[in-house]
């Protein structure tokens, strides 16, 4: 991580979570009320109606755990986001499928010794 640490805790683990998501934080200059940046990687024009997914962090939230969860919120509504845990989620399903199936395969072998 070669970027500064935001000064609240619960920020700071969403910037991580969007991070380890694919997303790129960036710092900003130090004027305004923003801290930084967030930035989707894919930018895909499926993201957020075609606004590729930027959102402003800000330096000093009221509430820094709403802003925190608005910020996970973000990651987890991106379109690739969404795609990608829902292809995972298929796969592990078909894959626990298979098993039992299998499992039903070699019950119905020994039956048959």
């Amino acid at each position: 991580m070669n970027r500064r640490i935001h000064s609240k805790k619960e920020v700071e683990s969403a910037l991580g979570y969007a991070e380890a998501n694919g997303w790129r934080v960036v710092p900003g200059t130090g004027t305004g009320h923003a801290w930084g940046r967030m930035y989707c990687t894919y930018n895909d024009s499926e993201c957020r109606c075609a606004e590729f997914c930027i959102t402003s962090i800000w330096c000093t939230p009221r509430n820094a755990f709403g802003h925190a969860r608005t910020l996970r919120r973000i990651v987890e509504n991106c379109a690739p986001h969404r795609h990608r845990v829902v292809s995972l989620r298929v796969i592990a399903e078909a894959k626990k499928r298979a098993r039992a199936l299998a499992q039903q395969e070699q019950q119905g072998q020994q039956h048959e010794q």
